[in-house]
């Protein structure tokens, strides 16, 4: 499939309806259980993202953010670090009139991400760094400078200490929050 001719969407409006079309065909491919190709569906949304600009994606980024939280937990590193950078994609080019749909999407992201940036595979944890600030972006996070300095140039669990805080306090109950924040960082610890 060739999207080169589709590239110029603030040229010709209309081929923004054409990549949007393409992009709902494709996403039904997503639905199927075992669907064939997943790297290549993949690459093909990312380009279409691409293409779409400032265009966005409109309501197809609640179905594809959708679609990408699971395969986070692939067995082949290629698919979760394609996952994982096409989801940053999705909360990055979603659109304003969609942000506030998305933040529940990135609000369940941040845990398998937090996890992710111990991957064992360098790809996929460079892919999380920057889908992990993609949604700190999203969320407004008071802290995100800070937060990309950390994960961009590796000072220390710095980074992990602020997100734990700030998870801590996002949450509802007053002891969920705790229990499950001392949880995850006990995990973190066993990690290192």
């Amino acid at each position: 499939m060739s999207l080169k001719g589709l590239s110029s969407t603030l040229m010709h409006p209309k081929k923004v309806v054409l990549l949007r079309g393409q992009l709902a065909g494709l996403l039904d491919r997503f639905g199927k259980p075992d669907p064939k190709d997943l790297m290549g569906l993949m690459e093909i949304l990312g380009d279409i993202l691409h293409r779409l600009g400032t265009q966005g994606v409109g309501a197809a980024s609640l179905k594809m953010a959708q679609h990408l939280l699971p395969l986070f937990e692939d067995e082949q590193a290629a698919v979760r670090g394609g996952a994982i950078s096409l989801f940053g994609d999705v909360v990055h080019s979603g659109g304003r009139k969609y942000r506030p749909e998305l933040k529940p999407f990135a609000f369940q992201a941040l845990v398998p991400l937090l996890l992710h940036l111990a991957d064992p595979c360098p790809d996929v944890a460079t892919h999380t760094k920057l889908t992990f600030l993609r949604c700190a972006i999203l969320l407004k996070w008071e802290f995100r400078k800070e937060l990309f300095g950390k994960l961009a140039w590796g000072h220390g669990l710095g980074a992990e200490n602020d997100i734990f805080i700030y998870t801590v306090r996002r949450q509802r109950p007053p002891g969920h929050g705790r229990r499950m924040g001392a949880a995850l960082l006990g995990g973190l610890w066993e990690w290192a």
